[in-house]
């Protein structure tokens, strides 16, 4: 019986032994994705002058903020600007306006030609300040763009 027993010990014993030797492969996998060069335009806010402009004073008085944020895949050129026509109308008169991407200095493009590149995929925030010139021949009243500016971002 004690023979036995060894027996069935020993055999078990080369049975896992077997299993414990089992064959193995191994293989690489590899991975790739094209990233594409996109640009997008979000929190776009208007330009609101407020109510007091005074069309008699000899200097511009009424200006207004506006802005938007933009983002674009890292090292993606492109090109961004406003577009339309800078006036705002009561139905009777217009009102013209400039539109500037800083302190009143630098005006937006109206078209292309300018490219930049992005420097990261992170969010660019775009101030939109606008000044209504002086002396501007217009009635009281409540002035708003007739058509909506198109800002543009070429890619």
């Amino acid at each position: 019986m004690k023979n036995l027993l060894l027996v069935i010990i020993a055999l078990s014993m080369m049975l896992f032994a077997v299993s414990a030797e089992a064959a193995q492969t191994t293989s690489n996998i590899n991975a790739s994705v094209t990233v594409a060069s996109k640009c997008m335009l979000s929190s776009v806010n208007d330009v609101v002058f407020g109510t007091d402009y005074d069309p008699t004073a000899s200097a511009p008085n009424q200006s207004g903020v506006g802005s938007f944020n933009m983002r674009c895949t890292k090292g993606t050129s492109y090109d961004l600007y406003i577009s339309g026509t800078r006036q705002m109308t009561d139905g009777t008169d217009n009102l013209a306006f400039e539109i500037y991407s800083d302190s009143f200095a630098t005006a937006w493009p109206s078209a292309g030609g300018s490219a930049v590149v992005s420097g990261s995929n992170g969010i660019v925030s775009n101030n939109v300040n606008g000044e209504i010139a002086a002396l501007i021949d217009v009635g009281a009243g409540s002035y708003s763009t007739a058509s909506a500016l198109l800002i543009t971002i070429d890619y």
